[in-house]
């Protein structure tokens, strides 16, 4: 292969981030409002690097040649072959190294986030400017080949510094943030399980449309209400507008006994609110509190009481600022 330097960076880091549903899973499937939260304090860095020969890839799941990567990362394979031959560099020899802190199968977006930062590594290895169109629009390729019908939402919220109001099929913006308080993530370290909670959901829909059907408009009216919250500084109305979501998250059936805990856990020890986030039937929660110090004392606390990993975001405007 080629290993020429023209119009190359001798190395390149692009870099992205986890994110959590901060309202509106679940009703996001009915057409009603959801709001993801970018984790800027849960990182991704993705290194590209000449080297003398082929294509490589090194990750904590697979590392060998990206032409032979495992099914799980074709999506990978497939937007580095794009970038590739748009760029006119399909014999360019380099080594991607991905380098995350973003756990799998918990809802936080760790494969968008992964391929945003690859995108982003590869153009500054050669020395090309890309959009945020641009980037959406091939981060896409990837998730569709490992998600079929991807929303849109996670590379969105990974590739971004601020909250984004998603409706499925209509309308996707960001939402300017102005409020004084800090989350924190729990990991139950039970896997999500998205596809069998959706499911659930729509066995209720259809067994029981008019109770399932109420409970899914309260929650899109609760996100509304959350919009307007995270824009107004109104924390305490935030932490109950997150804990009632939580309530009747818990009455169409998607939640977990541990996450149920972690949420008492919370709300008994200072927390504003708390809730699960994402798909249910494990995975992560979160809590709001009001100060750095709460979020410090109460991930340790849940850290005691049985969650594997903890991570703290602060929710000022400035910490959203910090990486723009």
């Amino acid at each position: 292969m080629n290993n020429s330097s023209d119009n190359l960076m001798p190395k390149s880091i692009g870099t992205s981030h986890a994110k959590i549903i901060l309202i509106g899973e679940h009703s996001v499937v009915y057409s009603q409002p959801a709001i993801a939260f970018p984790l800027s304090n849960v990182k991704i860095s993705v290194t590209t690097e000449a080297v003398a020969d082929k294509q490589w890839i090194t990750s904590r799941f697979y590392s060998g040649e990206i032409k032979n990567v495992p099914m799980n990362m074709h999506g990978i394979k497939k937007v580095v072959h794009y970038i590739l031959s748009l760029l006119n560099k399909q014999k360019q020899s380099f080594k991607l190294t991905i380098e995350s802190e973003i756990p799998s199968e918990r809802g936080m977006g760790s494969s968008a986030a992964t391929i945003i930062a690859i995108i982003r590594s590869l153009y500054a290895f050669f020395n090309t400017e890309i959009s945020r169109e641009e980037l959406l629009f091939i981060a896409n390729i990837a998730e569709t080949t490992t998600h079929g019908s991807p929303s849109g939402i996670d590379a969105a919220t990974t590739s971004s510094h601020e909250p984004i109001w998603f409706i499925k099929h209509k309308e996707a913006y960001s939402v300017p943030l102005n409020i004084e308080a800090t989350l924190v993530v729990a990991d139950t370290g039970i896997k999500g399980q998205t596809g069998l909670t959706v499911g659930q959901v729509r066995d209720r829909v259809l067994s029981s449309p008019d109770a399932t059907e109420k409970i899914i408009a309260e929650l899109g009216q609760l996100t509304s209400m959350a919009k307007s919250q995270i824009t107004t500084d109104d924390a305490i109305s935030l932490g109950h507008t997150l804990t009632r979501s939580h309530e009747l998250l818990k009455d169409l059936g998607v939640s977990h006994p541990k996450l149920d805990f972690l949420v008492e856990t919370s709300l008994s020890n200072g927390a504003l609110g708390a809730k699960l986030t994402g798909g249910g039937g494990g995975g992560c929660m979160i809590a709001l509190v009001k100060t750095p110090e709460e979020a410090i004392n109460l991930s340790h606390l849940l850290n005691r009481n049985g969650a594997i990993s903890t991570w703290i975001q602060p929710l000022t405007k400035e910490s959203q600022d910090i990486e723009k």
